[in-house]
């Protein structure tokens, strides 16, 4: 019988949590209904049958090309705003830096004015908010917007509100026609300028509003009728199609579905809609909590109602979709055995951390760590302490808390050294756990301390920048030379190669051994999924036990010299291939 490799086994797993996450958000409001039924049939009858995979070169040559280009939007799911704002990024990146007009369905028409009041730095974040009643008439995650905004206000990028006030049973398509004519408006006061409109995916179907688009241009017989082009992001089955290809994937793939019409792909599928059974949970059960609680909704104290939303219930289901992915022999009822505190504000209750022996500056750390980074976990407490609720979050804390539960392990303890590899090894389980339900999530990897070195070589960093240089330039330096850099460490007679170690570790707050655990899970998940290494080698970390015998910088030296293995193989394959190509010629693009 056939092996079933590691990577159909993750397939297998996505399309299982894909089933669960789409039924759930289902049960709770997100599929269609009423008038919202035929509006969804339309768009699923839009989405081609094939697609073909093309670059992100490709894609933004098209758009350079065109005059209006209409991005679909899936308002609780963070990775369809960042895909925009990414692709913004890399448009304006360009010399000569092309001109951009930014539309967004988020706020209607009637709010232009405090807009742009907002942008022009008159009035504050809370004002603007409230101002565009945006809780009540918006409402979904600010966060997730917010980014566009200050692009756009850093960039000199004027923003047009397309959205509208029309009830009734032809309400969608009277939005449609409003936000096409406030489109063509934007296109012929601004002629030199590409139209980004990001709006509801359901919209972008034929017969919506790129139709309604095309009859507003023609009527008024506009130079701007180029052919539009449409961007859809995270479609399911483009997703699940192209896992079944089982080629080299990147952690964002381009797809031409037919002419002016593509979808990016940066996600899960399931992520997606979990993303908006989340959304739905927090909004009735927490109300202002969604993503730092920037929806400017009210806040409310009394979290004791049975429809409050249930962190721990979230949390428990990843640990043992995790737990049963990667083989570790831990009961439900042992994996139940967690605390959790939610507080988009970081005021945590430390009690219990202090009682547990963690002293004052220890737990002060911790409460840092999550306001930053948006979660910690302490693995001695198993103390999951969270100010922002996102999947990845929680699956990161996941992986660390599988750690603690099935070796035992706790991230202090010992000397220096072994303090900086626990700390390592925690951060790269997590980035496992997390790299397992998002294989698609970008991280610290190898290729991104050295691209950001790359990029900062000539520049002038002061503040964090700075520190997030020399963070950097340690990890590699560690990732190079560990074993030799352990030996002087240990022996007490460190070299200048360790004190810039330690120093740069101390002044960024542990982000060295974080960054050094994240780039080592990385890898070891990279090198399993590509079946360059036994799964075992990931079991191994979560099974790991120490003692004075068997100390936790051992366990990272094995780590160490299996991801530098990988990463030799896999500088030789990429040699290779440019070499093929180079050999090669092949037809131009169509």
């Amino acid at each position: 019988m056939k092996k079933v490799t590691a990577a159909r086994q993750l397939q297998k797993l996505h399309e299982s949590l894909y089933r669960r996450a789409h039924a759930d958000a289902n049960a709770l409001g997100a599929g269609p209904s009423g008038k919202l039924l035929r509006y969804a049939g339309d768009f699923e009858r839009s989405l081609s049958p094939s697609f073909t995979r093309v670059d992100n070169s490709h894609l933004i040559e098209t758009i350079l090309r065109r005059r209006i280009v209409l991005f679909g939007d899936f308002h609780t799911f963070k990775q369809t705003q960042r895909a925009l704002l990414r692709l913004l990024r890399d448009i304006l990146s360009l010399a000569p830096r092309p001109k951009i007009v930014l539309a967004l369905e988020l706020l209607k028409n009637r709010y232009q004015k405090q807009l742009e009041s907002y942008m022009a730095g008159e009035t504050s974040e809370e004002q603007f908010l409230q101002s565009v009643n945006y809780s009540r008439e918006w409402g979904f995650p600010w966060a997730h917007y917010k980014p566009l905004i200050e692009l756009a206000r850093d960039h000199m990028i004027p923003v047009v509100c397309v959205n509208s006030d029309h009830p009734g049973p032809r309400s969608l398509e009277l939005r449609d026609q409003t936000c096409a004519r406030l489109l063509a408006n934007a296109s012929e006061e601004h002629p030199d300028h590409i139209v980004f409109c990001l709006i509801g995916e359901y919209h972008l179907a034929d017969n919506h509003l790129p139709a309604t688009l095309w009859n507003e241009l023609a009527r008024r017989d506009s130079d701007a009728a180029t052919p539009l082009m449409r961007i859809l992001c995270n479609v399911d089955r483009y997703y699940f199609d192209l896992e079944g290809v089982r080629k080299s994937l990147g952690s964002t793939e381009v797809l031409r579905l037919k002419r002016d019409f593509y979808c990016i792909l940066n996600s899960p599928p399931w992520m997606k809609w979990q993303s908006f059974a989340l959304w739905e949970e927090m909004r009735t059960g927490f109300p202002g909590s969604v993503e730092h609680a920037d929806s400017g909704m009210e806040g409310d104290d009394d979290h004791s109602d049975d429809d409050a939303f249930d962190l721990d219930f979230q949390f428990l289901g990843l640990t043992q979709t995790l737990s049963s992915f990667l083989g570790l022999d831990i009961s439900k009822k042992e994996l139940a055995k967690f605390h959790s505190q939610f507080s988009p504000a970081a005021e945590f209750s430390t009690g219990a951390l202090r009682a547990a022996g963690h002293s004052k500056s220890d737990v002060a750390l911790m409460v840092e760590r999550a306001a930053l980074e948006g979660y910690y976990f302490d693995c001695k407490t198993r103390t999951l302490l969270i100010t922002t609720v996102s999947i990845n979050n929680l699956a990161e804390a996941a992986g660390q808390y599988l750690l603690a539960m099935s070796s035992g392990f706790v991230e202090r303890g010992g000397a220096a050294a072994e303090q900086f590899a626990r700390n390592s090894m925690k951060h790269a389980a997590g980035i496992i756990g997390s790299k397992i339900l998002n294989p698609r999530r970008k991280t610290k990897d190898h290729a991104f301390h050295i691209n950001y070195l790359d990029q900062t070589v000539r520049r002038r960093l002061l503040g964090y920048a700075r520190i997030r240089r020399l963070v950097s330039r340690e990890v590699l330096n560690a990732l190079n030379s560990f074993e030799s850099l352990l030996g002087m460490w240990e022996s007490g007679r460190p070299s200048r190669e360790v004190s810039s170690l330690v120093k740069t570790e101390n002044m960024s707050r542990g982000e060295v051994s974080a960054d050094f655990g994240r780039l080592l899970g990385a890898g070891l998940y990279a090198g399993v999924m590509r079946n360059r290494i036994p799964a075992d080698w990931i079991k191994k970390l979560f099974l790991c036990e120490f003692s004075e015998t068997l100390p936790a910088t051992g366990f990272l030296c094995d780590f160490v010299r299996v991801v530098n293995t990988l990463l030799l193989a896999g500088n030789k394959d990429a040699r290779e291939s440019r070499e093929l190509n180079r050999s090669q010629k092949f037809p131009a693009a169509s």
